[in-house]
Order: structure tokens, then C-alpha cells, then sequence
């Protein structure tokens, strides 16, 4: 029989392991409250359509990848004291909070105009160049938003909250059921090792 000193130290090292499992348990919920279509709505990407949905429409994949451990965007920090341990988790991708709860994306300074010799919104500025290069009036009514409120109106998009629920109910169990099974495992092993 063990010690309590020797259980922990079984233990401690397979829930350090476990829990860099973590991520990967965690976009499978993600992946759930983020649509694969891609902010074109189907459309190509030249003349996309605009999202009117409650749900985020994945474009270029960049925030949802954040959420992969060792992505340059990805925040994850596992760390232990004692028999605590603790787990930091997210993406560090600027616009993932705005998607989220919603929000007013303000344009950030003015740029002078030499064919119009006046200042314009660089943000207004991107998107008439989008407009001019595709003909896609989504980019125009962008645009012209822009230069009327000053910035864009980002509805929310939850993805982070109902996945941290989504996970709560199917995938902690999951993940609890491996940290135990890897737990036994090491167990059954240090017994078969001090019996030789």
C-alpha cells in the first residue's frame, strides 16, 4: 500500500500531464459555437455577404486556431503548488473579446485624402479600397458606415461562454474519465515495478 505522500507523488506529475490535454478537449466545445462557412456566407471571398446571424462565422480561422496549445495567439498556463493546480487558458488575438460581447470598434485616426484633399477614416479608407477592387457592396456599406458613426458596430457573437458550458456538461466529464484512467494506469505501473 501507498503512503499518502507517495499517492501524490503519483498523481501530481499525471494531472500536470493530463491537463495539457486540456486545449484540445476545449475546441471541440469551441468548435461548436463558431460556423464553418466562413464571414463570406457562402459567397466567395471577393464579394462576401454580411453576417446577420447570432452565430461567428469562422474567416480566416485565425481566432479559433488560437485556441490550439503553442499557436502563437494561444494562451495556456498550467502550473502547480502544492496540490493546486491551475490552468490559464484563451487566445490573446485582439479581436476575440469584441466578438464576444459585442461592442462599438472605433477608427482610429484620421489620414488626409490627396485625391479628395480632405481627411477620411483610414478604417473607411480599407474598405472603400475593398469596394473598388471587388464591387462587392458589402465593403461600400461598410464604408460608408464607417464615415457616418465613426467606427463599426460589432454584435455579439458568444463562442467562449457557451463553449466553457458546453464543456462543463460533455467534455469534463471526458476529461475527468482520462485523468482518472491515466491515474490507475500509473498506479498499476509503480505496483508492477516494486514487486520485481
Amino acid at each position: 500500500m501507498f503512503t499518502t505522500a507517495q499517492a501524490m507523488n503519483i498523481v501530481r506529475p499525471v494531472i500536470a500531464d493530463q491537463l495539457q490535454q486540456f486545449p484540445a478537449f476545449m475546441q471541440i466545445s469551441i468548435a461548436k459555437f463558431m460556423k464553418d462557412q466562413g464571414g463570406t456566407g457562402g459567397a466567395t471571398s471577393r464579394a462576401p455577404v454580411f453576417n446577420s446571424g447570432n452565430i461567428l462565422y469562422k474567416t480566416s480561422g485565425a481566432l479559433f486556431t488560437s485556441f490550439i496549445k503553442n499557436d502563437p495567439n494561444n494562451v495556456y498556463r498550467a502550473s502547480q503548488s502544492g496540490n493546486q493546480f491551475t490552468l490559464e487558458y484563451g487566445s490573446k488575438i485582439p479581436y476575440a473579446k469584441i466578438h464576444e460581447y459585442g461592442g462599438f470598434i472605433a477608427a482610429k485616426k484620421r489620414a488626409s485624402s490627396v485625391k479628395r484633399n480632405k481627411e477620411v477614416w483610414v478604417m473607411s479608407q480599407y474598405f472603400w479600397r475593398k469596394y473598388m477592387e471587388t464591387k462587392a457592396p458589402f465593403f461600400k456599406r461598410i464604408a460608408l458606415s464607417i464615415e457616418v458613426k465613426g467606427g463599426v458596430n460589432m454584435r455579439a457573437r458568444p463562442y467562449w461562454n457557451p463553449a466553457i458550458k458546453d464543456f462543463k456538461s460533455n467534455g469534463q466529464p471526458k476529461f475527468e474519465q482520462a485523468i482518472k484512467q491515466a491515474i490507475v494506469l500509473a498506479v498499476i505501473d509503480l505496483q508492477n515495478r516494486t514487486r520485481n
